[in-house]
């Protein structure tokens, strides 16, 4: 297994295949960047797979033409009307090999309600030796109907196994340098390079944190961009900062390695702050993190109202409003 957090699901998936319950539909669930294409192409080359065993053998015909197999469909970016209806298509079409089809549909919770319809319907319905194998990240965007129709698996992460991977792969950075890349790519490790291509990390980590634990801290437009298109990557890195605050009160390691600069911004922040509004504004990032997956959120309104309540939290002045 190449990602070795990924174990677990993968051990349930070949159970359930070596036992021939494999269900028509599977729905893998789970944070971006944290493997859910990887697993289902990797059970779709094992389900057409001529000689399988605890993975594709790679050597037989169906192993070889991989992608290119006339027995596999795979809607990566669609998620409309169309793509679902090619679906259909091609398992109506008689298969080429061994009468097995797979299709995997990616990012389902980001279909259009008539994709959706459409794709409930065949659902209900499914040809013989026919597999679906679709993924979402946020399972409260499906209809209840879909969601009784699969058989849902989470694909959790766990960091550790993650960062270990990632020292791994780049074995010239330290601990600290992948726990900072892992926070800026939400926690999702197959992002990671990504970021640390971007140098992401060099380039905002400074002016975010001096924002937040510098007092008046300012936000030019430059810094205000950046914090609206990477909403979510902020206020997960807000949510680290602020449970690493936390343990210092209690004496507890944190979990980032701070610079001494950072560490003074900190300690002259928390003697502003008392503990259990730091508890209290966890819980509302909490429900502001909930509130960006909701269709049609207003990403500029709902970061005035975190920094209008991050100040008031600074100077002692949190109101108990909710986000």
């Amino acid at each position: 297994m190449d990602y070795p957090w990924l174990l677990p699901v993968w051990q349930k998936l070949l159970s359930l295949f070596n036992q021939q319950r494999l269900p028509h539909a599977l729905l893998l669930v789970g944070q971006k960047g944290v493997g859910k294409s990887y697993l289902a192409q990797r059970l779709a080359k094992l389900l057409l797979c001529q000689s399988p065993g605890e993975k594709a053998c790679g050597r037989c015909r169906a192993c070889y033409l991989a992608q290119a197999h006339p027995d596999y469909f795979c809607a990566e970016k669609g998620t409309g009307i169309e793509d679902v209806r090619a679906v259909i298509q091609f398992f109506t079409q008689s298969a080429h090999q061994d009468g097995k089809k797979v299709a995997i549909l990616l990012n389902v919770d980001q279909m259009q309600p008539a994709a959706t319809h459409a794709l409930l319907k065949i659902l209900e319905e499914p040809p013989q030796k026919r597999c679906f194998i679709l993924t979402c990240e946020q399972i409260t965007h499906l209809l209840p109907t879909l969601k009784s129709r699969c058989l849902i698996l989470n694909v959790a992460l766990q960091s550790e196994k993650a960062l270990s991977w990632l020292g791994s792969i780049y074995p010239e950075k330290t601990a600290s340098d992948l726990k900072w890349a892992l926070a800026f790519s939400e926690g999702g490790p197959l992002n990671v390079k990504a970021i640390l291509s971007s140098k992401m990390v060099d380039l905002w980590r400074e002016p975010l944190y001096d924002l937040f634990f510098t007092e008046g801290g300012l936000v030019d437009d430059a810094l205000e961009a950046f914090i609206i298109a990477n909403l979510k990557v902020v206020l997960f890195l807000l949510y680290y900062w602020l449970v690493d605050c936390a343990r210092s009160f209690f004496h507890c390691q944190s979990y980032f390695t701070y610079r001494e600069v950072e560490l003074k911004k900190q300690k002259a922040w928390l003697k502003r702050v008392a503990p259990q509004k730091i508890f209290a504004f966890l819980d509302r990032l909490n429900q502001a993190v909930k509130s960006l997956s909701l269709p049609g959120v207003n990403k500029l309104l709902l970061w005035e109202k975190i920094l209008y309540q991050w100040r008031g939290l600074s100077e002692g002045k949190m109101m108990l409003g909710q986000l």
